[in-house]
């Protein structure tokens, strides 16, 4: 008689399971005893992984990909303790820090409100500039002018090329967008020339 397959796998993956358990158990109770799955690990971040989290982040990851990849990478190490109570003292004060951001970020769209601007800038008789204003220049113009610091690409506008009265939309990240209106005027010089 033959026996069934049962009878001799069911004995090989019970202990196998046992064995596995045995190593799972004795290679990180000791580092978390007990706080997360056996499967899973906090590792501090050491640099920016994509979709995973931002440098000095602590993450809960599986075991091997942790073991395989983030560790010989040199991406991220074990947390311990000291770790995690380092990561909550650095997100309180990211937190007060956007807080203060948010409150700065309030005033200035208050003091913008129905502004406009002007830039002088080189220019031909027909009112075409010889360059293009960039947004660096707008962000300039709007600190020398009302002491708002804009972040740099929030500026959105079409080319900026000729004199006169121009619309630009600043968009202010969780704040939605502002609009206002850029003047530009010829910055002309007078040479007389001799003949």
């Amino acid at each position: 008689m033959i026996p069934h397959i049962y009878h001799i796998v069911a004995p090989l993956t019970e202990k196998a399971n046992y064995v596995f358990d045995r190593l799972d158990s004795t290679r990180y109770d000791s580092i978390f005893r007990g706080v997360l799955p056996k499967h899973m690990l906090k590792i501090l971040l050491i640099q920016k992984v994509e979709g995973l989290g931002k440098k000095g982040e602590i993450v809960q990851v599986k075991s091997g990909y942790a073991q395989n990849y983030l560790i010989p990478m040199k991406l991220g190490s074990i947390a311990s303790q000291s770790d995690s109570k380092k990561n909550e003292e650095a997100l309180e004060t990211r937190k007060r820090e956007l807080d203060v951001n948010t409150l700065k970020l309030d005033d200035s769209i208050k003091r913008l409100a129905k502004k406009r601007m002007s830039l002088h800038c080189k220019a031909n008789e027909a009112g075409t500039l010889y360059a293009a204003v960039t947004q660096e220049q707008i962000r300039d113009a709007l600190y020398e002018t009302y002491g708002v610091k804009v972040p740099e690409g929030s500026i959105q506008s079409d080319a900026i090329k000729s004199v006169g009265l121009h619309p630009l939309r600043i968009i202010f990240k969780n704040k939605g967008e502002f609009r206002m209106k850029v003047r530009i005027f010829p910055l002309t010089t007078n040479v007389s020339r001799d003949k």
